[in-house]
């Protein structure tokens, strides 16, 4: 079986190729400041895969959405969680603290990698919420002109096909047509 075709829960760490980076975009902190368990899933998963040897450095991608100006990024609790509970080095996570949604998250993460010569990503965040991912950090690393490989590594989902899982998808088929036109507007009209 193909990491292609086996389902996101299945696939074994040793079967993705190894890269320059883990990217693992961020998602919802609490309102109290805490991750959310997305934020938590994804930031295990780079943890697992920094482990498994897949690459040797994490980049953590997510700002602050909303809440108050003190409240942490979401790329800071990332490298916390990394750092604290999985025993990543602090010099094995990297942060991009200023993204506030999908398309910055690939327009920051790919100006890193160009920035430090990185040409193979490893790219984590849920099932749902990867083809959008995917389709904006390939889009403009297509206008950028950058030959980079980007890997997608979805974080396993709890609870695949419940009512969790199709809310994700349906917020993500409802920002398909609102980053289609974020893409085009980022390209000049």
């Amino acid at each position: 079986m193909s990491m292609t075709d086996a389902p996101p829960n299945r696939v074994s760490l040793g079967d993705f190729p190894t890269a320059d980076v883990i990217v693992v975009l961020g998602a919802a902190v609490r309102p109290d400041g805490t991750p959310s368990a997305a934020l938590l899933r994804r930031a295990d998963h780079a943890g697992a895969l920094w482990r498994a040897g897949r690459a040797p450095v994490v980049l953590a991608s997510g700002g602050q959405a909303s809440g108050p100006a003190d409240a942490p990024t979401e790329a800071h609790l990332i490298a916390m969680h990394l750092t604290a509970d999985h025993g990543l080095p602090p010099t094995a996570v990297l942060r991009e603290d200023a993204a506030r949604n999908t398309l910055e998250n690939a327009a920051f993460c790919l100006t890193e990698m160009k920035r430090r010569g990185w040409r193979c990503a490893l790219v984590v965040t849920d099932g749902p919420h990867m083809p959008r991912a995917l389709w904006c950090f390939r889009t403009l690393a297509r206008r950028r002109r950058l030959a980079v490989t980007l890997v997608p590594a979805p974080a396993p989902a709890p609870g695949r096909f419940g009512p969790g899982w199709w809310a994700a998808v349906a917020w993500e088929a409802a920002a398909l047509p609102v980053y289609a036109w974020r893409l085009w507007r980022a390209g000049g009209g």
